[in-house]
């Protein structure tokens, strides 16, 4: 679990380093499980360039956004897929 104040600036560094496979970040609303594509980022910004594409094995990536609004959400891999197959873990924003 990942755990951030309300109102927090998240910096966040992303590396794939799965060797054969595409992945991304991003932080969603919603509950597990999830669909094939998971839902839409709870806060702007809150993904890796072309999430649902992913990046390839070896790049990087970095965003940032604001954790404006207390509540639990999930940080997930939105390559389609993916999500629902267990890439996920929580992120709570704490008021």
């Amino acid at each position: 679990t990942v755990q951030v104040p309300a109102g927090a600036e998240v910096v966040a560094h992303f590396s794939n380093i799965d060797p054969d496979l595409p992945h991304s970040l991003g932080v969603v609303a919603g509950n597990p499980p999830f669909a094939a594509e998971p839902p839409e980022t709870a806060f702007e910004g809150a993904e890796t360039p072309n999430a649902h594409m992913g990046s390839m094995p070896g790049e990087n990536a970095t965003f940032s956004f604001t954790a404006s609004t207390a509540g639990t959400y999930w940080y997930v891999c939105h390559v389609p897929g993916h999500a629902t197959g267990g890439m996920f873990g929580k992120f709570e924003v704490r008021a």
